[in-house]
């Protein structure tokens, strides 16, 4: 065996360098061939891919407002408010569309604007600094969190038709409740949705132009009347014969394919 290796170490020292050559080259190419799950999209919009990480986004800027304060709130009124219960919560995807449409739409929100919009929640320059390290966040990406739900804000407020309302007024009227003790004794998720549905509350009043009052008053006026023949299957079992075995297996064949 050690004549063979001596004999032959020099080829052998050859085709071993190859192949190792060639598993190292052909690992690169296999992983430039293989997708990766955070490649793989999960939607479009406007020709552009939805991306796993557009959703991590999403959800870590939910995550950094809740963190700042639950004055941020990330909810809608829908028809269980307007009946008296509470708003319904925006989702990441929504986040995502939201933002989307906006960009078309060319609404912004500026670093200063979120830095006043963070000034209005009342939370100290310390209560800051423990939110960065608890949530491992720069200030830079809290501020982008912030400019994000501004522009969410003013895009639910232009879809929904309401009245403007300064938004820091908003924040700050809604920040008071972390003042009252009884919230600190509720359940999280119960105290969230009081300072949601504080919030939602403070919004402007939808704007009524005529057409949409002369569309009320419309429905409200309006009657149908209709006429109809209940016609019952019983009066006829009489007059249609059962199909035979014959019929049914011409039918089945028909349409088998």
């Amino acid at each position: 065996m050690l004549r063979f290796l001596r004999k032959y170490n020099k080829i052998i020292l050859v085709v071993g360098g190859c192949l190792l050559m060639v598993a190292f080259l052909a690992q690169g190419t296999v992983d430039q061939l293989i997708t990766r799950p955070g490649d793989i999209p999960i939607g479009t919009i406007d020709g552009r891919d939805i991306l796993p990480e557009d959703l991590e986004q999403a959800n870590t800027d939910m995550r950094l407002l809740q963190s700042v304060s639950p004055a941020f709130s990330m909810h809608y009124p829908d028809e269980s408010y307007h009946l008296g219960g509470f708003p319904k919560a925006l989702d990441s995807m929504q986040w995502i569309l939201i933002l989307a449409d906006a960009e078309n739409m060319g609404i912004s929100a500026s670093r200063s604007e979120a830095i006043k919009l963070l000034e209005a929640t009342e939370i100290t320059p310390e209560q800051f600094n423990i939110v960065l390290r608890s949530t491992q966040a720069s200030e830079e990406r809290v501020l982008a969190a912030i400019k994000n739900w501004s522009i969410v804000q003013q895009y639910m407020a232009l879809v929904l038709g309401q009245r403007h309302v300064n938004m820091q007024h908003r924040l700050a009227s809604t920040a008071v409740l972390q003042n009252d003790p009884r919230m600190a004794r509720m359940d999280p998720q119960f105290a969230g949705m009081i300072y949601a549905r504080r919030f939602v509350s403070t919004a402007g009043a939808p704007r009524v132009s005529e057409p949409m009052l002369k569309r009320f008053i419309y429905d409200q006026s309006a009657v149908a009347e209709i006429t109809a023949i209940e016609i019952t299957h019983e009066r006829y079992l009489n007059v249609i014969q059962a199909p035979t075995e014959a019929e049914k297996k011409a039918l089945f064949e028909q349409h088998k394919d």
